[in-house]
This record gives structure tokens, sequence and C-alpha cells, in this order.
């Protein structure tokens, strides 16, 4: 128990403030998760990030509770135990008494941690340096510094063709060409003016898709029972007159259906009508050779077709038997 309370204690120590912030229905408990760029989870118990279920490990172990500020805004604390770096934060709303796998997600954030503050996305335009080109250290004036890098590459270029002591009218005049085509190509650079306004676009349209999730996670029970009574309410069933003028249309062949069910086959190659006619024989048709050892019944209504010719022991037992249903 003393060391359970000692790592409560720690962990209480590495909390940040309200760096999770999120829009959503009030009234609900919801909690959120952080994971890495590779997808292992922070556990919060051992201040360490895992694979999502090690050591039968679930969300309860996994999660950060969020506070419903009201108003539909929630907001959390990141935990400052976690290192710098690019990570996402994934929101989810419990279901039941504590937080558990099956509990839906509700959205997701990919920011920047820097050990105190958490950069999302939408802000990340906000936090670039003014005049930075992205992928290069360049901070100040863009035309400036191409047009100082372009002088030295031509000047150096300059100076390896002169060092070549042969005749370079040919390559002078490629030279030209190239230096043409070259200064062309820079031209087409964009400002920074320009590299600017894109992201600033950038930016906008990333929180106008967050905003449209929001949107998305405001629709209530109403709005759903809505819209089905709207799509039943466009539903037109027939009516009994309509029904039963289909029903009359269908015309059933009782005859043909009782033929086909007597003609199907009922065993081997005989149908039932075969072995009805049979039976029939056997037991209301006239019989001859009783007390022999052959034994024939006749059919029913004429007596004048042997149906069953049975061969029988002394003891009476049948020994093989004839049958002639047709």
């Amino acid at each position: 128990m003393k060391k359970i309370l000692i790592s409560l204690f720690l962990v209480s120590l590495v909390w940040g403030s309200n760096e999770i912030r999120i829009t959503y229905n009030s009234s609900y408990n919801l909690y959120s998760c952080i994971r890495e760029t590779d997808g292992d989870v922070w556990h919060i118990a051992d201040q360490k990030y895992e694979v999502w279920g090690t050591d039968a490990n679930d969300a309860d172990d996994y999660d950060i509770p969020l506070v419903d500020k009201s108003g539909n805004f929630y907001i959390g604390d990141f935990n400052t135990a976690i290192s710098a770096g690019y990570y996402t934060i994934v929101t989810y709303r419990r279901e039941g008494a504590s937080a558990a796998d099956t509990d839906p997600a509700l959205y997701y954030e990919n920011g920047y941690w820097d050990g105190t503050n958490w950069i999302g996305i939408p802000d990340i335009a906000s936090k670039l340096p003014t005049n930075y080109i992205i992928g290069s250290s360049v901070q100040g004036d863009l035309n400036t510094a191409i047009d100082a890098n372009f002088v030295a590459l031509r000047t150096a270029m300059d100076a390896n063709f002169s060092a070549i002591d042969f005749d370079t009218s040919g390559i002078d005049a490629n030279f030209v060409n190239l230096r043409t085509a070259m200064d062309a190509n820079f031209v087409a650079i964009p400002t920074k003016e320009e590299i600017r306004a894109e992201i600033d676009a950038n930016s906008t349209q990333l929180q106008d898709i967050g905003s449209a999730i929001s949107g998305l996670n405001d629709i209530s029970i109403s709005d759903v029972n809505t819209a089905v009574t709207n799509r039943l309410n466009l539903y037109d069933p027939p009516t009994k007159t309509e029904m039963d003028s289909g029903f009359d249309s269908i015309t059933v062949d009782n005859d043909a259906i009782a033929l086909a069910v007597w003609d199907d086959i009922c065993e081997g190659s005989y149908s039932y009508k075969d072995y009805m006619r049979e039976m029939a024989a056997v037991l209301f048709g006239k019989s001859t050779g009783g007390g022999t050892t052959t034994i024939k019944f006749k059919d029913p209504p004429t007596g004048l077709t042997d149906r069953v010719t049975a061969t029988v022991d002394s003891t009476g037992n049948r020994t093989s038997v004839t049958l002639e249903p047709e």
C-alpha cells in the first residue's frame, strides 16, 4: 500500500494545466488517451508508452479524465512527464462506470508537445517565425536570401568555367542558355508573402474541418428521430384493395399441384402414387395363391392387374416381392 501511495503522489506532480480542450455536448463522461506516432499509448501509472493491452491493461489504465465546463466544452491536463515530441490526443466517451476498450472514440487531434505547451496542428502556422521557409533555416528577407545564394552560385560556376583552357565558345553558349533557364526557374519561386498566405489558407481549412467534426458531434437523438419519422412519412403502403387485386391476379392450378405431389418420388424409382396403388391392392384388392408359395394381390377396380406378387416360404415369410404399379 505504501508503494502505491508513493506512486500516486509522484503521478500527481506531473500533470499540466488544461492543455487538452475539446467541444462536445455537455453532461457526458469524457476522457483522453495520448498516442505516439507509432501507435503506442501512455500508461498513466507506469509513466511510459506501451502497446495497447500490454499485461492485460485496458482503457482504464490509459485514460485522462476530462472536466465538463458546461456550454459543450471540456478540458483536461497533459501529463508533463511525457517528453517533447509529436503526439495524437484521442478522446472517448465513457459508457460505463469506468473507462473500457469498447468506449466510442469521438475526436482526435495531432500536434506537438514541447514539454510545457500543447500545440495543435491548426496552431502550428501561427507559431512559425516571420518569413519562415519550411525545411530551411532562412528567417530573413526571402528574396534577399535567394538572390545572395544565386549570385554565389553564379560566381562559383563562372570561376570554374574560366579555369577551363580550351575553346569554350560552344560551352559559353550552352552556359548562357543554362543561366537563362535557371533565371526563369528562380523567378518562379514563391515569395515569402505567398508562402505565408498558403500556410494561413491551410490553417483555415484545418479549422473548418475541426468545426465540421464538432458539428457532427452535436447531432442529438431528437434530430435522428425526426429524420427517421420524415422518412417513414414518405412511405406509401398499399391499400387493402390494392393487395386484394394483386392476390386475385394470381392463378393457382390445384389439380396440377396435386398431380405433381403424387408423381413425386417417394423411394427408389417409386412415386407416392405407385405406393398408394400397391397398398390399395394389398388392403382392398382380390388375391390368388393363398396357401401356396406365390400370393398375388390385384387392383381393386378391375381385378385384372397383379399389383403385388409375393413369394413366401413354408412359414409364410416373404422371400421376394414384385411390384407392378402401372
